[in-house]
């Protein structure tokens, strides 16, 4: 039940969880409980906006809130994250849609899912100045979700969204632990 809070996002990274802006979050799983209770899970939020997968299996259908999940939209990606795989989420403003890759041990990974961010989360759009991954979202027990359970490493966030052909993504997914010799350090 713990989570980490950075209360400024830093100049390059205000747009961080704004939906109507370019960025791009990557993070690895190092622990992972895959359940299918259907319950909503926080991975990553700024002020009421927040990223969450549902709890479905191999589903873990992908959601977005943007009034700290009293309304969520989303996609059903039939995939669930792997233990030791890598997530990233490219989410693309200007032509409103988020793209959501799930990644393996080895190196391979695949686009699961295009949300497009729906008029209603677009229009409750309200990111905080703050970064939090793992805390959960909502107050009230039909809105709130979980904490993320589970272990992550080497959370990466670029102020631009990587696109679809971006060596970016390949070798994000193909770097095992040396990020700082990474092109995209």
């Amino acid at each position: 039940n713990d989570y980490v809070e950075f209360t400024a996002k830093g100049d390059e990274n205000t747009n961080l969880l704004d939906w109507s802006k370019d960025w791009t979050i990557g993070v690895t799983l190092t622990e992972f409980d895959v359940k299918s209770d259907g319950k909503f899970i926080t991975l990553f939020s700024s002020g009421q906006n927040a990223i969450l997968l549902r709890r479905g299996g191999s589903n873990h259908g992908l959601y977005l809130t943007g009034n700290d999940g009293a309304n969520k939209a989303g996609i059903n990606a039939w995939y669930a994250p792997n233990p030791g795989g890598k997530l990233m989420f490219v989410n693309d403003g200007t032509n409103g849609f988020l793209k959501y890759y799930i990644g393996n041990v080895d190196g391979s990974y695949a686009l699961r899912g295009v949300v497009n961010i729906a008029s209603a989360t677009l229009g409750n759009n309200n990111p905080g100045s703050n970064f939090c991954i793992g805390k959960r979202v909502g107050s009230n027990a039909v809105a709130e979700s979980l904490m993320f359970h589970g272990g992550m490493n080497n959370t990466i966030i670029a102020a631009e969204a990587f696109g679809n052909a971006s060596p970016l993504i390949q070798e994000y997914f193909e770097v095992s632990e040396a990020y700082d010799e990474s092109s995209f350090y």
